[in-house]
């Protein structure tokens, strides 16, 4: 037996099913009271986490085959059926590093705001063979 890390768990998991992963940190804290605070809403007033908006407040993204809450950790597994799938919402997630160009990009291509508010959402890409790719910070 061995015990494994989120990362680690994200990486078994992209290997095993043969599908890129990305990884994100920092969502369960900002789910939790986004419906109260109008920070989070978008311009159709619609409640997003603009730091990552393919989010609602239900754990949904649009696209992805599977969302997976990682428990008792701010993290969470988006188990992707591209890796065009899994840049596209890595573009467009808002992390340390801030908006970049192809963020900018996405957003616009996306229909989602530029966003340079205050939320952070770190996120980490995994390929089909569980191999680390990029991260936002």
């Amino acid at each position: 037996m061995r015990v494994l890390d989120d990362i680690q768990v994200a990486q078994e998991l992209a290997r095993a099913l043969g599908k890129p992963i990305l990884l994100l940190s920092g969502l369960h804290s900002w789910i939790d009271f986004m419906a109260e605070d109008p920070t989070f809403l978008d311009a159709n007033g619609v409640t997003r986490l603009l730091a990552a908006p393919y989010f609602g407040t239900q754990f949904h993204t649009e696209g992805a085959e599977s969302v997976h809450p990682i428990p008792d950790t701010d993290d969470c597994l988006i188990v992707c059926e591209t890796p065009e799938e899994m840049w596209q919402l890595y573009d467009l997630t808002y992390g340390d590093d801030g908006m970049t160009k192809r963020g900018i990009v996405a957003r616009g291509i996306a229909g989602y705001p530029e966003y340079r508010g205050p939320h952070r959402v770190y996120a980490l890409t995994i390929n089909e063979r569980g191999e680390l790719m990029s991260e936002n910070t």
